[in-house]
């Protein structure tokens, strides 16, 4: 799924909620996670060097 296509499934969910693009990621993280794997990723290695700190 290119992010063109995330972005628009997430802006769909987000008009079904009656909620904005920027709301619907704040609120729904781990959805968005889902979605993109390259986030989640991302998302795992700022935990990692936080418990490491």
């Amino acid at each position: 799924m290119s992010n063109m296509e995330q972005i628009e499934v997430i802006v769909a969910e987000a008009m079904k909620c009656g909620m904005s693009y920027g709301e619907f990621v704040a609120k729904n993280p781990n959805y968005v996670a889902r979605l993109s794997p390259i986030a989640a990723i991302k998302k795992k290695r700022g935990q990692k060097q936080r418990e490491i700190k």
